[in-house]
């Protein structure tokens, strides 16, 4: 990487002329090309926007694309200083996050004023100790399609919705403030959203619902397609799937398993019974259990649940994580173990028959990250592949991106399930 930049910084001095005749439009897709997120790689572009003037708005132009998080009001004066004495770097600011843990007159000061010059801005993440700061949200010059808002207030946003409402580009929405005495978010008891003129292009919403219940939220806005949602209860459930279920495309929930649960709840399925998500294509679910209590039913008893195979016509992914004690338990043989069927191969074996259009399971012990993203963990996958079921043993698994490649191996068109080197009836 570093040969590669000294010779570009070469040809740059020697063609000068004809590297700055090239649209600027064109410069900055070649910067943006090589900057790939590294310190090093920073303080490379940095040295270019030094060396030459006339390159500094290009290559700044993409310095100032994506800001790292201010913490301290040190950093974010710094920074405004900065924009404000180059308005090219204001312009070229798409995404921000400010950490602001103190509510002092000159940080409100300044992040105000910091404000009205990103025209630009589009991702914002905004986690602050005093709730006027989320106000001055109602007269800024830019639209965000992207909100993250939290932190330690002492109350919600008194004025939240009006601040949606001033965003209606808006397409993903993540809120969570902190909890109070009586064991939900301060201020929750008067903070629903229900006004039906906001949020007409939200696609993705994440709520903790133990911060904020299921049932403040009292509109079901249609395009939201992705739900991500928090230690929910039964109720929440209910609640999410009534108002988006229809238009759900992906839904990701975490579930907490404890005494209040039946013996049905050890399964995910069975919180499907009765419902309906006609598009719905990727579903995962993350159990945590109680440590003090037993992990409630039978592992080896697998409910049937009314209405599954209608549930979730569409479904193409199945994702559970649990903790390591449940993935022992799922990984109990059948019988002989010379068999090498486990709970886990027929939960996966009903799954498929259920769901028709089902290609691909992973199920995911949470203590077994791959340590670089949050979003990918180790676990056992099975996948469809010609009418056959197939298991990949051990494999990286991602409820972002796809897991495998679907083979295309020459295997007869008849249903099954491979399991460590044997096949079992699927159809």
């Amino acid at each position: 990487m570093a040969r590669t930049n000294r010779r570009l910084l070469t040809a740059a001095a020697h063609q000068n002329s004809a590297l700055l005749r090239l649209p600027c439009e064109l410069l900055r897709e070649i910067f943006m090309y090589y900057d790939n997120g590294t310190k090093e790689t920073k303080r490379w572009l940095a040295s270019i926007a030094t060396t030459c003037k006339a390159l500094q708005p290009d290559v700044e132009a993409v310095l100032y694309r994506t800001v790292e998080t201010l913490y301290m009001f040190k950093h974010l004066n710094m920074f405004y200083r900065g924009v404000a004495k180059e308005p090219h770097r204001a312009t070229a600011v798409r995404s921000l996050r400010v950490v602001a843990w103190t509510s002092s007159a000159s940080i409100k000061t300044t992040l105000k004023r910091l404000f009205k010059q990103l025209t630009g801005l589009v991702h914002l993440k905004l986690i602050a100790q005093d709730t006027e700061m989320y106000n001055m949200l109602l007269d800024v010059p830019f639209q965000l399609c992207t909100l993250v808002a939290g932190g330690s207030c002492s109350s919600y946003p008194p004025r939240f919705e009006d601040i949606l409402a001033r965003h209606p580009t808006l397409r993903m929405l993540n809120f969570y403030f902190p909890l109070g005495e009586s064991g939900e978010a301060v201020g929750a008891s008067n903070l629903t959203i229900a006004r039906p003129d906001i949020l007409p292009n939200l696609q993705k919403l994440i709520i903790n619902t133990s911060l904020f219940s299921m049932s403040r939220l009292q509109y079901a806005y249609p395009k939201v397609t992705h739900l991500c949602i928090g230690k929910v209860t039964h109720d929440d459930v209910n609640r999410a799937i009534t108002l988006f279920g229809t238009n759900l495309v992906s839904f990701k929930l975490f579930r907490s398993i404890g005494p209040q649960c039946t013996d049905s709840c050890y399964w995910p399925t069975s919180m499907l019974q009765n419902k309906r998500l006609p598009k719905l294509l990727q579903l995962e679910v993350v159990d945590v259990y109680d440590r003090e209590d037993v992990l409630p039913g039978d592992p080896e008893y697998i409910p049937v649940v009314p209405g599954l195979s209608k549930s979730c016509p569409a479904l193409q992914k199945f994702i559970w994580s649990v903790d390591s004690d449940l993935m022992d338990d799922l990984n109990v043989y059948l019988g002989d173990p010379s068999d090498d069927r486990t709970l886990m191969d027929e939960y996966a074996l009903m799954l498929f028959r259920a769901f028709r259009t089902l290609q691909r399971v992973g199920f995911v012990d949470q203590s077994d990250k791959t340590g670089a993203y949050e979003n990918f963990a180790y676990g056992e996958v099975y996948f469809r592949s010609r009418g056959r079921i197939r298991l990949r043993e051990y494999g990286v698994v991602s409820g972002l991106t796809e897991w495998y490649d679907v083979p295309h191996n020459d295997l007869a068109s008849v249903g099954c399930v491979y399991v460590s080197g044997a096949y079992l009836a699927c159809a």
